[in-house]
């Protein structure tokens, strides 16, 4: 069903412009977690516009903070952080994760990596319970997720886990040697590669702070029983 719809397109010569909206459409990725603003610029309309369509089937209008509410997400997920796959998601978090706290005015936890590694990023969301739509960069050819949600980026932040890190990034002293590898696994996905050439031998490497990578070399000699070697 369409309704047409009208709105002023300049307020000095007085000229209303027509558009046709799709009442279906906007009413279900409004459900999905579409802003009004977000519909009418995909429309080509105005976020007014949008909300008379919402407002005519008896859907209340979200604004501010309570459109978050339409996502859902487990806020508990990070207070216990001991088992394989939340020490996976941490270190992937604290090497290519951002987490903005109050000092920005606004509580965001995300993660951005390149559009071959959208899987990744799905899991992340999955384990978190979370139906945060994956965002596409055309420009970057990346796929994100921006979750706003204060409890998220408090726990992030109690763990380690501060805005602007590259280069004051430290090891968590709180992680478990039995489940060191899976906290690993996520640095090397976050700011690490894996080498098997045919002429080379194989070689895992990552870069970070000096001393995130000193404990990680320790721990890897200590758990692992490999050998490291540092490189500027």
């Amino acid at each position: 069903k369409t309704s047409l719809l009208r709105k002023r397109s300049n307020t000095k010569t007085g000229r209303f412009q027509t558009r046709f909206l799709d009442e279906e459409y906007i009413l279900k990725e409004y459900k999905n977690g579409k802003s009004c603003s977000k519909l009418a610029k995909e429309l080509r309309s105005h976020h007014q516009a949008v909300g008379k369509v919402l407002t005519k089937h008896g859907i209340e209008i979200k604004k501010g903070r309570d459109f978050n509410k339409l996502y859902t997400i487990n806020e508990n997920f990070f207070k216990d952080i001991h088992s394989p796959e939340k020490y996976l998601i941490l270190g992937l978090t604290l090497t290519d994760g951002n987490n903005r706290n109050m000092a920005m005015q606004k509580y965001c936890y995300s993660i951005e990596l390149n559009i071959d590694d959208r899987y990744i990023l799905q899991y992340v969301l999955d384990c978190l319970g979370s139906n945060y739509q994956l965002r596409y960069s055309k420009n970057k050819n990346t796929y994100k997720f921006n979750i706003n949600n204060k409890t998220i980026c408090q726990d992030l932040l109690s763990l380690g886990c501060v805005h602007n890190k590259t280069y004051t990034l430290e090891f968590p002293d709180y992680i478990k040697n039995e489940l060191f590898a899976h906290f690993l696994h996520g640095i090397i996905m976050g700011d690490g590669w894996i080498c098997d050439g045919d002429n080379s031998p194989f070689q895992i490497g990552m870069v970070g702070t000096k001393h995130l990578l000193d404990a990680i070399s320790s721990r890897i000699n200590q758990i692992l029983g490999l050998a490291t070697r540092p490189t500027k």
